[in-house]
């Protein structure tokens, strides 16, 4: 009994010792990200070095290596992070609703994620290697508007004659438009953005704007 107790209790010294092991990696990695968002966003992506990432992290550079290959890797984790909140934050925003009526909700959704975070925009739509990362998530919201204009005709609610994978990246680009807009601008606001969106997709631009000129 005396040996089962020992055991068990070296047992729980090491579960609690690889417990505080993996809390300690996980706040570093969290560290350095933080570390690479600000840097990133200060100087550009081209401009930052690793020892510009570990010297605001206040860790060493052999720290960094434990965790990210190189500087393009923590750029794809920090992207790929960011990408998940919107989507999760998207995802919360659209539940309560039947699919063909929650285009406004996730315009508005989208909207308030990338407003608070543009300075990941802006480092996304400066850096190269970062293009994987932006067409995906331009493909996630393609998808799922697609899905909406289908939901929409199924209802008889949208005509036959709209084409939804077109119409569908159509958005997308009016959608991303804004996120750019947001890099080098801190107006308007996200719901005035929003508003505009909505505006432009349930209104259009005023006929007389596209009268074509006789030949």
């Amino acid at each position: 009994m005396k040996i089962d107790s020992v055991m068990n209790h070296a047992s729980s010294n090491e579960t609690h010792w690889d417990d505080r092991h993996t809390r300690r990696r996980e706040r570093t990695r969290a560290a350095l990200l933080d570390a690479a968002r600000q840097e990133f966003a200060r100087v550009g992506f081209t401009a930052t070095g690793v020892a510009d990432i570990t010297r605001a992290a206040d860790v060493g550079v052999g720290t960094f290596y434990l965790h990210f290959r190189d500087k393009d890797e923590i750029l794809s984790a920090l992207l790929a992070e960011g990408l998940a909140r919107l989507k999760d934050h998207v995802a919360t925003a659209i539940a309560p609703l039947p699919c063909h009526r929650s285009l406004p909700a996730a315009v508005r959704a989208i909207c308030q994620a990338s407003f608070a975070g543009r300075d990941l925009f802006r480092i996304a739509y400066t850096a190269s290697t970062s293009i994987a990362i932006i067409m995906h998530a331009q493909e996630l919201l393609a998808t799922y508007l697609t899905e909406a204009i289908q939901e929409a005709q199924r209802l008889g609610e949208v005509g036959d004659d709209i084409d939804p994978p077109l119409a569908a990246r159509l958005i997308t680009g009016m959608i991303s438009q804004g996120t750019l807009w947001w890099t080098q601008h801190v107006e308007p606001s996200p719901d005035v953005m929003a508003d505009q969106i909505l505006r432009l997709l349930r209104e259009g631009l005023p006929a007389a704007l596209f009268v074509e000129s006789d030949p």
